[in-house]
Parts: C-alpha cells; structure tokens; sequence
C-alpha cells in the first residue's frame, strides 16, 4: 500500500487499519482486531515505547518510517504471519519479549492475572517457588519473576527450538539467577515442590486444528495439539501436579476451548474459574487437596 507522508500518525493508523481490514486477516497474537495491530505497526515504525503510558499520536511519521511501515503492512498482507513474527517482538504484561517462527507468539489470559499476583486467590506473600510448565518463549515464567519479585522461578519445555528463544528472553530480563529453564516433558526434569503451579499446554483438540486460521499455521504444531479431546496435557497435569505442590500450593491453568469438555470430564472437580476480560472461561484453580481427590 501507499501512505502519504506529512501526516498525522492517528490518520496513518486509521489507513492502515481499513488495509488491514480488507484482507482475509485473523487478529489474536496481541491484538484483537484491525485497529490494535494497526496502531502497534504505527507505533513501532516510529520507534514509541510500547511500555508508555501515552502515546504521540499527531506528529507525522517521516518519510522513512512510511516507507518501513508500508513494507511492513504489505508483508503482513502477502504472508499472513502473526505481526509479532514479522519484527520479532511481542508484548506480554508490559513487557518486552524477543520471538520468531520457533516458538508461540506470546500472549495468554495469564496476562491479566499475573500482575495482580492472582489476587484475591492466592496469597502472594507465600510463593516461594513457582513453576511454568510449557513455557514456550518463557513470557510466564518471565512475568511471575516481576510479579513476584523473592519467589525463585522454574520453566519447563519439550521443545529444544521453543527452549532457546526462552533462554534469550531471560537474558533479556537478566532473570537467570532467579529464572531457571528445564528441557524435558512437563514435570520430568524438576524437583521439590511448588507453591504455585502454572501452565498454557496446548490445549486444541484435532478437529479444530483443522480450522485454525492462517495466521497460527506459522507457529509451532505442538504448541498447539492437545490430542482428539484437547486435553493429552491438561490430564497429566491434573494427575501429577498434586506431587509437586505445598500443602497449600496451587494449581493453575490455561484450557481455552477446552473449557466444557475439561468439566463434563472431570465432574467430581469443583474447579474455580478466573475471570476474564472478554468473560472467558479459560483459566482454571485448583488446590492441592482437591488434586488428591482424583
């Protein structure tokens, strides 16, 4: 697309949002609709802190940053990768995490959780150790480090290519004496116990993988696949996780479109649901003596 230079970055969003509206586009890597990743695209080019509290929207992008930002649009257009992919940078709880094609984009209903330290929930003053199963680039883990600030953190992955742009991102947050990454299968390279027990397995059933927009096509299969129920993971989970929590640990988890089948599958679980923003029933709690029970 062409832009015109010598106009306000508020106008140049709105014309690239009726761009990006025009095209077959799917918005859910840290943004939600046309208007959002719009306004990212403005915002970068022009080289904003995304962090900020305001934004500078009625000065002009220079001809140069046009130029970037037509690029920019054009390749998202043709390619139909997530934005994130494109700069190799997403946001997650106002933080700054390096990504590519090897792990997921981050981005969780976590996010709206872990600044506010599962409050009232949980009682932050008693996670001590806490642990991210499925870690991805690690932008959980990396969270709960900021969230809580004494708790030492451990991250698990299966996915050597996953694991190392964690190790990237925790340099980033100079978090590794705090921050440890694990290479194995959910619990098969950790010890002790936890007080606080986090995860975002994949959780999509085989059927909808097939329908899964372009756009996640991109990102890595197993971050995804969660076997013809969408809950191979989300099982061994419940099964296990009991025998890495305190005595008044915690377990909580992402299940997304998992949600109904996870509760006609496990009745006798009286799970609490965290509330959403879009009031999802996505993220799931449940304690250690309620684990016991299955």
């Amino acid at each position: 697309m062409k832009l015109p230079i010598n106009t306000p970055l508020h106008d140049i969003v709105e014309l690239v949002e009726t761009e990006l509206e025009s095209h077959e586009l799917f918005f859910g890597h840290s943004t939600s609709n046309a208007w959002e990743e719009a306004a990212w695209m403005g915002l970068y080019v022009t080289g904003q802190d995304m962090a900020a509290d305001e934004f500078d929207w009625d000065n002009a992008p220079t001809s140069e940053q046009i130029t970037s930002l037509e690029k920019l649009v054009d390749k998202r257009v043709k390619s139909q990768q997530p934005f994130a992919y494109l700069i190799k940078e997403a946001w997650f709880c106002g933080l700054r995490f390096y990504v590519d094609e090897r792990a997921i984009v981050p981005r969780s209903y976590f996010g709206e959780w872990i600044p506010e330290q599962f409050s009232p929930w949980l009682n932050a003053d008693k996670v001590h150790r806490a642990l991210d199963l499925c870690t991805g680039s690690g932008c959980i883990a990396i969270a709960l480090a900021y969230a809580f600030p004494e708790a030492g953190i451990d991250a698990t992955e299966l996915s050597d290519d996953a694991l190392a742009v964690a190790r990237i991102n925790v340099d980033n947050h100079h978090l590794q004496d705090r921050l440890k990454l694990h290479q194995g299968d959910l619990f098969a390279d950790v010890k002790g116990k936890y007080d606080l027990i986090c995860s975002n397995p994949p959780y999509i059933s085989n059927p909808r993988m097939d329908i899964l927009p372009a756009e996640y096509l991109h990102e890595p299969d197993m971050a995804f696949r969660g076997g013809e129920s969408g809950l191979d993971l989300v099982d061994i989970i419940l099964q296990r996780a009991a025998n890495y929590l305190t005595e008044e640990g915690a377990l909580i988890v992402e299940v997304g479109t998992s949600a109904l089948t996870l509760e006609e599958n496990y009745p006798q679980l009286a799970f609490t649901w965290l509330s959403t923003d879009d009031e999802a029933m996505a993220l799931f709690m449940l304690s250690k003596t309620q684990l016991l029970g299955l």
